[in-house]
């Protein structure tokens, strides 16, 4: 999952969360992430997924983005790359992965080893009988 931290504008502070891929960027009402400052088109941008080779952001038409500092219609996207969208400044990050609880299957795994131990106990008491 990837997102987007707003620094700048009336939405600053506010984090967005992309789930799917494309998603578009611009003022318009249909956009997944909609940002109604200076400078943003209805249709500013979007960012892709190339699996093999990573995020990418792309220009719509003749608006045009930054990416740390540099204007293009194209740009890989790295992890804390800043963006400038219009007048709107943010930050694009890779969101933290959740870690699944593991409880049940350690659970599990230590009733197994147990088993196994006291089994090795038992075993080694018979035979020496």
């Amino acid at each position: 999952m990837v997102q987007l931290a707003i620094l700048t504008g009336k939405t600053a502070g506010s984090l967005f969360k992309a789930r799917r891929f494309p998603f578009s960027i611009g003022r318009a009402p249909g956009t997944d992430l909609r940002l109604e400052e200076a400078g943003v088109w209805d249709k500013h941008a979007h960012v892709r997924l190339e699996p093999k080779q990573g995020f990418f952001i792309d220009a719509e038409s003749e608006a045009l983005i930054s990416v740390n500092g540099e204007s293009c219609q194209s740009a890989p996207l790295r992890n804390g790359d800043m963006l400038d969208i219009g007048s709107v400044k943010a930050r694009f990050w890779l969101a933290p992965a959740k870690q699944k609880h593991m409880t049940p299957r350690e659970a599990f795994l230590w009733f197994v080893v147990c088993a196994v131990t006291l089994g090795q106990v038992a075993l080694i008491y018979f035979v020496s009988r």
